[in-house]
């Protein structure tokens, strides 16, 4: 069995695909709207965002994160540094737990775990 895809309520479906884009190399699926927008990785697997219904802010449960493998120190590091330049506060890279990681708000106010 393979996992074809989760859905994401984010506040701003737009603007969570473009760092997305721009930071994890994931693929746009069309042109989508401003509530609901898809992306592909290179296995084929989609992540679709969408806005929840009203403005209340979208809070996921305590632990609840996306995580990026890594193939090694350097790639989180550039991943570190590509989110730095996009203006998102995260702190630096560590070792724990036998891996390399740090974690991170994207916007859309969903926790993200880059690690190797």
């Amino acid at each position: 069995m393979r996992l074809n895809h989760l859905t994401l309520v984010v506040e701003d479906p737009k603007s969570t695909q473009s760092f997305l884009i721009d930071v994890f190399g994931l693929a746009p699926m069309g042109e989508g709207s401003a509530t609901m927008v898809g992306l592909k990785d290179e296995s084929g697997f989609t992540l679709v965002l969408m806005r929840g219904k009203g403005r209340a802010p979208v809070e996921y449960p305590a632990g609840f994160h996306l995580g990026f493998a890594q193939t090694d120190k350097d790639a989180v590091d550039r991943i570190h540094a590509a989110v730095l330049a996009y203006g998102v506060e995260a702190p630096d890279p560590d070792a724990t737990r036998g891996g390399y990681q740090f974690y991170f708000m994207a916007p859309g106010n969903v926790l993200v775990e880059v690690s190797c």
